[in-house]
């Protein structure tokens, strides 16, 4: 083999092993658009847990669940409440029954985090049930995503 050939030899080799590892890369991590929405996902939950530390707040604060969001915003110095990063909608909050509440959003993949995990969810729609105690707010989500 000529030097000529040889070095064309070892630099297809190197590109072709190049190619497999971003090639590797992109299976395990996924694409770029794909890391995107589970950024975005990561975000809502997150926007989640804020939203419900401030309800935690108010709720030591005036014993009683806020009647909206729009009531955690009028509150002096507090800033305003976090919106869906993509979509720049209100997250869902509904007051339940007794001392219990709900927040809700729409995710774009399911969680990576262990199905028993309290912020474990499906892609799409997905609530979390939250009970308050009188001594400690509320407590970490009683019942995880649901539709």
């Amino acid at each position: 083999m000529t030097r000529i050939g040889a070095s064309s030899a070892l630099l297809a080799a190197v590109a072709a092993v190049v190619i497999a590892v971003v090639a590797g890369g992109l299976w395990l991590m996924g694409s770029p658009t794909e890391q995107r929405l589970l950024k975005l996902d990561e975000r809502r939950v997150d926007d989640l847990q804020s939203i419900a530390n401030r309800i935690d707040v108010y709720w030591n604060g005036h014993q009683a669940l806020p009647e909206s969001l729009d009531v955690l915003e009028d509150q002096p110095g507090w800033e305003s409440i976090p919106r869906d990063p993509a979509r720049n909608e209100r997250y869902s909050y509904r007051i339940l029954e007794g001392r219990s509440y709900e927040l809700c959003a729409s995710f774009d993949r399911a969680s990576r985090y262990a199905p028993a995990s309290h912020w474990a969810h499906d892609a799409g729609p997905c609530c979390y049930r939250f009970e308050m105690d009188e001594a400690r707010g509320s407590l970490p989500p009683v019942q995880g995503g649901t539709r």
